[in-house]
This record gives structure tokens, sequence and C-alpha cells, in this order.
């Protein structure tokens, strides 16, 4: 990305420093998710285990962008991330 943004001179004039520290937290976070996903992959029994918990996130995405982004958390979304809680619960002990 950045080769790309140095060969076609792109210019970010309209980013803050808030922006900025924001587009680098984003990007050490996911930097930091990669690495551990390989060491996840490297130590688990069954690498089945990390692909679900990977899989599971999807409930913190959904809860997050409901406390976040007002988005609406219905029953059958509040039941989902319910069941996917109880699911790893049930994985992991």
């Amino acid at each position: 990305i950045l080769f790309e943004i140095h060969r076609k001179k792109i210019k970010f004039n309209n980013l803050n420093q808030r922006q900025i520290i924001s587009l680098l937290i984003i990007g050490a976070a996911a930097v930091s998710f990669n690495y551990y996903m390989q060491v996840g992959f490297d130590l688990a029994p069954n690498i089945g285990y990390v692909n679900a918990i990977n899989a599971a996130s999807i409930a913190a995405v959904t809860v997050f962008s409901a406390l976040l982004f007002k988005d609406e958390l219905t029953l059958k979304k509040l039941v989902g991330v319910l069941g996917i809680i109880f699911g790893l619960i049930i994985l992991v002990v």
C-alpha cells in the first residue's frame, strides 16, 4: 500500500492528527491479529479451534456495531450472539 501511495504520489492533505492516529491503531490491530492467528495455528492441537474462535469474532462485531453505531440489536441477533458465546464456552472448556 505504501508503494502505491508513493508511486501514484497521493497526498493526504485532508487528514488531521486524530484520523492518522486512528489509522495507525487500526493497522497495529490488524498486524497483531494476523500475527496471533499464526501463533494460534502453531500452538493449537487442532487448527479448527483457532478457526472457530476467529469465526466467533462476528459476535463481537455485532455487539460493538450495536453499541458504537446504534445498529439495531434484535432478539434474533441477540440469540445468535448468545449461541456463539455458549458454543465457545463448550469448545474451550
